[in-house]
């Protein structure tokens, strides 16, 4: 078992072995055929192949539901819930997606069950059916910017102008063929409907702003830069700018990634930004009337949108200390350090008192020179500042003050 089996090239690939198999006892079995496959190397030698078994089929449990999606996990219905109200109040539900999508400017829908139409043999179907509805969001001039993964997806330009009932609406930067904008041209001039929706900059909802009666194609989808422009080039990525705006900020801009400069055309691959390096597809909408909802949201001015705050619960009983302490002290015995008024001593009374004769000649023996007058040590006042004063001689003394007057009796001075 196991050595290889010698046969002519080209020999058939099955053979007939007998083999005995062991038996639970170590005995052995008699012969039998056992039909196995033998291999063909390219060296002519086949080998004996034995057959594998089956693996046993293991019976999976039931599939547990799955939890409730967060964020983008979750379908586009659940997610864009302003937008799916909007489309319910101008297309009644159930309806189905058949043309782009949520969340990307525009969408079209058409009743979940139409009914069965007669199309004519050899007749293309269109890209958009003409029983669906195309239903175009817009967001006011003054709304702020959207993002969606760190990325600008907003910055559009449309206009309206009232007295014309036209609104010109600029159509997804993504569509740079201009298919998707030739497809709702198409769809209209077959009689399909197109509906307008506005949201106004402090609300979410979508207000009607009216029925398209009417679609010209202003600007097609374009790329702007010529050779010999300046780029602008996000250092360690392939990414290139023209002019960076605010609808081109990304993550990388945000965290002030490093910039350098390039010039048109670019070696190798590239990746044009599509807010500044395209224009986007514009057409011009008119309108049969105007809502005064849609048209006063769209000319809403900018404000805050409030944000959902929640509310603590102040417990009385415990306040804010109004000081930090260094020792753990209750409120209720608070240490306050009061200093005391400093005590003046007012035993000076201004006597002073003559030297004796005898004190003088002590003085005079021992080296000292006398005063005639002292103020005794008790009476001296401790004070806080003190300042010495120099007492300086004239320079031309007197003539009390000369050598001579001192020679006869060096205590006439005092």
């Amino acid at each position: 078992r196991g050595a290889p089996i010698l046969s002519a090239p080209g020999s058939s690939s099955l053979a007939g072995v007998s083999s005995r198999a062991e038996g639970p006892g170590g005995g052995r079995k008699p012969w039998v055929m056992v039909e196995v496959a033998l291999a063909e190397s390219p060296t002519g030698v086949r080998t004996k192949r034995e057959p594998q078994e089956e693996e046993p089929v293991e019976q999976r449990e039931p599939v547990q539901q799955r939890k409730r999606l967060i964020g983008f996990a979750r379908t586009p219905e659940d997610h864009y819930c302003w937008q799916v109200a909007f489309i319910n109040e101008a297309v009644s539900p159930p309806w189905r997606r058949c043309f782009g999508g949520l969340g990307t400017g525009f969408v079209g829908v058409r009743p979940d069950a139409p009914a069965n139409e007669v199309e004519g043999a050899g007749e293309e179907e269109p890209v958009v059916p003409l029983d669906a509805t195309i239903v175009i969001f817009v967001n006011a001039p003054a709304a702020s910017l959207q993002t969606r993964g760190g990325r600008t997806i907003d910055g559009y330009k449309d206009a309206l102008d009232r007295s014309q009932r036209t609104l010109e609406w600029s159509a997804q930067r993504s569509d740079k063929n201009s298919k998707r904008v030739e497809a709702i041209l198409a769809h209209q001039r077959h009689g399909g409907r197109i509906v307008v929706g506005v949201r106004s900059p402090t609300k979410r909802n979508f207000r009607l702003l009216g029925e398209v009666s009417q679609m010209d194609i202003l600007q097609r989808a374009s790329f702007v830069l010529n050779v010999g422009d300046h780029v602008i080039q996000e250092r360690g990525t392939r990414t290139f700018h023209k002019n960076i705006t605010a609808a081109c900020l990304n993550n990388g801009l945000r965290g002030g990634v490093a910039l350098t400069t390039a010039r048109y055309p670019v070696k190798g691959m590239a990746k044009w930004c599509s807010a500044c390096c395209y224009e986007a597809p514009k057409a011009l909408l008119h309108f049969s009337r105007l809502c005064e909802d849609g048209v006063a949201a769209f000319h809403q001015p900018a404000g805050w949108l409030g944000k959902r705050e929640n509310k603590v619960k102040m417990e009385p009983e415990s306040p804010a200390p109004a000081k930090r302490l260094r020792a753990k002290t209750s409120p209720d015995e608070v240490i306050v350090k009061v200093e005391q008024p400093q005590q003046e001593v007012s035993d000076y009374t201004g006597v002073t008192q003559e030297l004796t004769e005898e004190a003088r000649s002590e003085a005079l023996a021992a080296g000292l020179v006398p005063v005639k007058s002292f103020v005794p040590v008790r009476s001296f006042v401790p004070v806080k500042f003190f300042m010495p004063v120099k007492s300086e001689l004239p320079e031309d003394p007197p003539e009390s003050m000369s050598p001579e007057t001192f020679a006869d009796d060096p205590l006439a001075a005092f």
